[in-house]
Formats: C-alpha cells, structure tokens, sequence
C-alpha cells in the first residue's frame, strides 16, 4: 500500500470515528434532555426515576457517578432550589447515587443545623435501609423517618404539594 492510500485509508478512518462519536454523543445528550424535560416539580419518585435515567446516560468513561449527580442536580430547578435552601441534599444525594452498603449513619439534628458531612452521612445510610426492608417505598419512608432533618423537608415539601394542587 502506497503512503498516499495509508494517509486516505487513516483520513477515512478518523472521519468515521468521529462521525460514530457524534452520533454517540447526540444520542446521550437527546436522552439527558428528555430525562430533563419530563421532569414534575413535586413529584419525589418521578425525579429520582429521572435521576437515574441521568446517570444511565452517562459515560462511565468520562464522568463519575458523583460528578453526573452533580450535574443533574445543578440542571434540576427543583433541586437546585432545595440544595439553595438545605445545602447538604447535594453531599446525600452523591452518596445516595454511590449506593454503597455501610452501617447505618446516625445524625441529629434540624434541617437548618445539618451540614454537608451530616448530609452525606444521612446519604450513606439509605443503601442498608434498602437491602433490609422488603421494597423501596418502605426502605425510602423509613430513611425519612430515621432523621428528624428529612421529616422537616418531607413535611416542607409536602405542604408545598398540598398548596401547588
């Protein structure tokens, strides 16, 4: 093969690479999109099922789990609100997405006096309340109940769904 024919062949090569990372890329920021767009400001179970479809999204090769969590909760407006108002939802929202399997985390304490250790803390404990109770809603209702700061932003939130329908 002539130099001429290799620097075509290599030429049409990197042409098609690029293309097909185009196209990879296009496909993941339309799915990001819609996970945004569908996204209904009181609706807890909804948002988190459009968090997840977030990080399924992404490429495990560029971002972390962390950094994607991040980033949806930056382009979420319900989230950004209410990491505005309590920042330590975002530090338990990151360790809610590690899901990592560790004893269960003890914090006391009102919303407004939690910090983002404490956050990540209340965060960590979500995955054991997971793997020992018999479904989610049940493990979810029962991490609210283990902190008085999450029984504070649930009943926060709650009355804003009541006033919003």
């Amino acid at each position: 093969m002539s130099s001429r024919e290799a620097a075509l062949e290599a030429t049409v090569e990197a042409a098609v690479e690029a293309t097909v990372e185009a196209a990879v890329e296009a496909t993941v920021e339309a799915a990001v999109e819609e996970a945004l767009s569908e996204e209904t400001p009181v609706d807890g179970e909804a948002l988190g099922r459009k968090m997840m479809k977030f990080l399924r999204a992404r490429d495990p090769y560029t971002a972390s789990k962390e950094e994607t969590a991040r980033a949806f909760i930056t382009t979420s407006s319900v989230l950004s609100a209410l990491v505005g108002k309590h920042s330590f939802i975002q530090p338990l929202l990151v360790e809610v997405v590690k899901n990592r399997l560790i004893r269960l985390q003890y914090v006391e304490g009102h919303a407004a006096s939690i910090t983002d250790t404490d956050g990540a803390a209340m965060g960590k404990s979500l995955a054991m309340m997971l793997a020992v109770n018999l479904t989610a809603t049940i493990a979810v209702d029962e991490w609210i109940h283990q902190f008085k700061s999450l029984q504070e932003i649930d009943s926060e939130v709650s009355k804003v769904e009541t006033s919003s329908s």
